[in-house]
C-alpha cells in the first residue's frame, strides 16, 4: 500500500483508550516493506508513518546458515538490519 494512503488511514484512527494507555497515545505501527534496492518502494518512503522491517535482515541469516559469512556479524541487531524507527 502507498505510504499516502497509509498515512491517510492511520491519521484516521483514534488515539488509544486514556484509561489503559495514558492521554494522546497513537497505536504502534510497523509496516513490512521489502526493499532490496531494486524495487520502486523504498523503506525511506515510509519514515514519519511508523517503524518498518528491514528484509534485508533474513538474507544476512541466510548468509550466515550457509556459512557463506560470519555469524559474528549478527551479534548486534542494528542498521542496516534492524526495524527502522520514525
Amino acid at each position: 500500500m502507498w505510504p499516502e494512503d497509509l498515512k491517510s488511514i492511520l491519521n484516521g484512527t483514534k488515539d488509544l483508550r486514556a484509561d489503559i494507555f495514558g492521554v494522546n497515545q497513537r497505536p504502534f505501527v510497523v509496516h513490512e516493506v521489502i526493499d532490496r534496492g531494486g524495487e520502486s518502494v523504498k523503506c525511506t518512503d515510509y519514515l514519519g508513518i511508523g517503524r518498518y522491517t528491514n528484509f534485508n535482515y533474513g538474507a544476512a541469516v541466510s548468509s550466515a546458515a550457509k556459512g557463506e559469512s560470519d555469524w559474528n556479524t549478527l551479534i548486534y541487531v542494528r542498521q542496516p538490519y534492524s526495524i527502522v524507527e520514525i
